[in-house]
């Protein structure tokens, strides 16, 4: 019981890895534990709590002809090629997931696309929308930038933040 802005240490017990004692306005501390908030994950263990962001936050040159897409992370298009570099969605994501492609002018490339997984999974782009396992978005400029938001689940992303001028198949 707290008292006088001190805590009676014979009274407090082990609720598990991550509880915390949480004060109130009237009554005493209780153990409790933190909740994440949108682009935030909360981490317990043994004595310790982590706590940490989970979006935007990776960045990966990506130099090679095709990339799987993940959570959190922005991707420079900078592979050297006549074809349009493929980034593919991940077949799994969770709501609120963000993903981000920048193309990169000093590169000799003809931009990038943004390419489904799977069949059921679709991407919104303003009153335009891609819906097929073969469907994409694509830029026609090098210096072309667009970001992605998971909304459903595994299936349904929201463009924005979009540079250029992007097709949608």
């Amino acid at each position: 019981m707290a008292t006088n802005n001190s805590i009676n240490s014979g009274n407090l017990y082990s609720a598990g890895n991550g509880y915390m004692l949480i004060g109130q306005a009237s009554g005493p501390a209780e153990a409790a534990i933190i909740q994440a908030g949108a682009g935030i994950s909360v981490t317990a263990g043994t004595n310790s709590l982590t706590i940490a962001t989970t979006g935007e936050g990776n960045f990966v040159n990506v130099i090679t002809s095709s990339q799987t897409m993940a959570a959190g992370t922005i991707y420079m298009n900078s592979y050297n090629t006549a074809g349009l570099t493929t980034f593919t969605f991940p077949a799994t994501a969770a709501v609120g997931d963000q993903y981000q492609i920048i193309g990169n002018p000093a590169v000799a490339s003809t931009g990038w696309k943004a390419l489904l997984a799977t069949s059921g999974q679709v991407i919104y782009f303003g009153g335009l929308t891609s819906t097929t396992a073969t469907g994409y978005l694509a830029s026609t400029l090098t210096s072309d930038k667009i970001t992605f938001r998971c909304t459903v689940a595994n299936t349904s992303w929201v463009a924005y933040d979009a540079q250029g001028n992007i097709t949608v198949v």
